[in-house]
């Protein structure tokens, strides 16, 4: 999930390196709010993932790129509660340190939009909800 400012810092940092970067994100309505998600692609593998596996967007990489593979979701009783994406690799090795800071992180990007259009992503892009 993210911002407007977050895809315009993306696409102007990769526009100056390596072009156009059309295609790459798609903006979701949630009602009155609207959000960003990266474009539907073949495989699950990140548009900005280079050949080396290496993240090209690094210098401007969004909040819940950073995070991840923590996450901060909204509980059944509206608290908020955090999970680690199990399908991540990294998932099995993350230090303590990594974890409480990206725990912090994944707070700040789950406060940028209404609980309602964090809902909808959660609903319909989430692709690992473990």
């Amino acid at each position: 999930m993210l911002s407007a400012k977050e895809v315009e810092r993306i696409e102007s940092f990769f526009k100056k390196k390596f072009g156009n970067v059309s295609g790459a994100f798609k903006e979701v309505n949630a009602g009155s709010e609207s959000y960003f998600v990266f474009a539907e692609r073949k495989s699950n593998r990140c548009f900005f993932l280079g050949p080396d596996n290496k993240c090209v967007i690094q210098d401007v990489k969004p909040l819940d790129c950073v995070a991840y593979p923590v996450r901060a979701v909204y509980s059944e009783c509206n608290n908020v509660e955090f999970i680690i994406d199990s399908s991540c690799p990294a998932s099995v090795g993350l230090s303590e340190g990594f974890v409480k800071e990206a725990k912090s992180l994944a707070l700040r990007s789950l406060k940028r939009f209404s609980r309602k259009a964090y809902l909808h992503w959660f609903d319909n892009y989430l692709v690992s909800k473990k």
